[in-house]
């Protein structure tokens, strides 16, 4: 069985939720902040506490920002795809918030289709935000650890798909990666093998054959020598 690990922010949504958020309902200083975490210089919950903390905004205000997050519609055809041809498990892993991808995702009713949605949460109390981060790990920089949480739920091969630094190490976990933006240039200049480039879901679902293929014949090359060795 094929397992599916996807990021939200940049990947399944067209733009980064938060990073537009930010633009819309907080000072500039959420840029500085930015900076520091581009510099290595603040975890990514250090970053998420303090840009929030510079958000003031009402439910409706929220509802009405989200509503307009457009996604890549072709994700829609992509889970129902893996689903229908390889009985795939298909799992979002964001270091965004449960909350806002639950709030994008509802109206195009392919919730109860997602096996399960990993992120950080967030409470929106008297016009504020309150993080919290219950699939952190000490020794993980990110609010989410996603290497562990791949780890633990892939079953037999796995393929993540994502865009940005939240998906460095965990896509060095999987056996396969379609990578754009800065993930993409990382596989790159690190000199990976299994990944490919891709735009939108529908270039995903082009290749899953051919990628499944390969898989497969790496796999009995594997067996084949292992069998050998002990033959001999």
């Amino acid at each position: 069985m094929l397992t599916f690990f996807c990021d939200f922010d940049g990947t399944i949504s067209k733009q980064d939720v938060i990073d537009t958020l930010l633009e819309n309902y907080a000072s500039r200083q959420w840029l500085e902040i930015e900076k520091l975490w581009n510099e290595g210089k603040i975890t990514t919950r250090e970053c998420l506490d303090a840009q929030m903390a510079l958000v003031t905004i009402t439910e409706k205000e929220l509802d009405d920002f989200l509503s307009k997050i457009e996604i890549d519609e072709s994700f829609l055809m992509f889970v129902d795809f893996v689903k229908s041809n390889y009985n795939s498990k298909v799992y979002i892993l964001s270091d965004g918030f449960k909350l806002f991808i639950e709030k994008i995702l509802k109206p195009y009713g392919i919730l109860s289709k997602i096996d399960g949605i990993y992120a950080n949460d967030v409470k929106l109390i008297n016009n504020k935000f309150q993080t919290f981060y219950n699939h952190s790990k000490p020794d993980c920089q990110l609010g989410v650890c996603k290497c562990s949480l791949a780890n633990s739920l892939k079953n037999n091969r796995s393929i993540y798909i994502g865009d940005g630094r939240s998906d460095f190490c965990v896509s060095q976990t999987t056996d396969f990666v379609f990578a754009k933006g800065k993930l993409f240039d990382f596989l790159k200049e690190n000199k990976f093998k299994h990944f490919t480039k891709f735009s939108t879901f529908k270039d995903v679902i082009n290749k899953i054959p051919y990628i499944k293929e390969m898989l497969n014949e790496e796999r009995r090359n594997f067996s084949n020598r292992a069998g050998s060795m002990f033959m001999g």
